[in-house]
């Protein structure tokens, strides 16, 4: 599950925009003014390019305090953690996995691919950054983008891994121990003060490593993970009753949820579970990942 979480006081609307084809390499532009936490998983079958338009010094990327002219990928993960802070501006090429394999076999021949794309950041020359928006700028008006020029840009990206070279943000990994905690407690949530003890720190100093690096309090950011999580459920399940859903992460105070779900997407529970398209105003589009699955090399 892929959660994108503002960070924000007051919310401001998230555009997601997705190219009409999502064939085998398709693109996403995402674009906000306020900060978000990008956060989850990503589908196995999808590898991802993602470039910072509006680079910040607070912007974050596993952890690692990024620059720029750098391309963020997963590398052999599937794990995404990216922090933008003040505007956002991420554009997106996401590729089908057989697809880029098949692509970086044009590159290096018949080698073992994992050494060549471990890494989760790269630095590229700012004329290759160019190339880079050019192929994103046609992806996103539906032109179809030549095999040779997509081979030519990942050629131009893997040259340069720079992860040795970022420095990792001292204390962010209490942060992303939080987070997972909290990921993984959506259907049975914990209290702070035992989440605290979890992770053997005081309550105090997680609240100030939040203001840090997130500038928001744990409480205020695992309420609003919990309604992103119930939101997209709403819109995949089947069920014909909001309370059945709600019921499944153990939340006891129906009236109280349903004015915070209001307030946050501005609709109701009831109105999420009868809409006819089911997208999400603060995540992702599922849809872009569908025919990805489904490339044969």
């Amino acid at each position: 599950m892929l959660l994108t979480v503002p960070l924000d006081k007051t919310i401001e609307k998230i555009n997601i925009i997705v190219s009409p084809s999502a064939s085998v390499f398709t693109a996403m532009h995402i674009m906000s003014d306020q900060s978000i936490h990008f956060t989850g998983i990503f589908p196995e079958e999808t590898y991802p390019i993602v470039y910072t338009t509006n680079y910040s010094t607070n912007n974050k990327w596993h952890g690692y305090q990024c620059h720029s002219n750098i391309i963020k990928t997963k590398g052999s993960q599937n794990l995404i953690d990216d922090l933008t802070f003040t505007k956002t501006d991420l554009r997106f090429l996401l590729i089908n996995k057989k697809f880029f394999e098949e692509c970086l076999h044009k590159i290096y021949g018949d080698i073992d691919l994992k050494p060549i794309h471990t890494s989760i950041a790269y630095h590229l020359k700012e004329e290759d950054i160019d190339m880079f928006l050019n192929i994103h700028n046609r992806t996103m008006k539906n032109v179809k983008v030549p095999k040779e020029e997509i081979i030519q840009l990942l050629s131009k990206i893997f040259e340069e891994p720079i992860m040795d070279q970022l420095p990792f943000v001292k204390g962010y990994d209490l942060i992303q121990r939080a987070t997972s905690l909290m990921s993984n407690h959506l259907k049975d949530p914990i209290l702070i003060k035992d989440l605290c003890r979890a992770l053997d720190v005081s309550i105090r100093t997680l609240e100030l490593s939040f203001k840090k690096h997130l500038n928001i309090s744990p409480k205020l950011y695992y309420k609003r993970l919990l309604l992103l999580a119930i939101e997209i459920e709403l819109r995949k399940t089947k069920e014909d009753s909001v309370t059945n859903v709600i019921n499944r992460y153990n939340i006891y105070n129906h009236s109280r949820f349903g004015a915070s779900f209001k307030d946050y997407f501005e609709k109701t529970p009831s109105d999420i579970l009868k809409l006819d398209i089911k997208d999400n105003p603060f995540g992702w589009n599922e849809r872009i990942f569908i025919e990805f699955s489904e490339y044969q090399a």
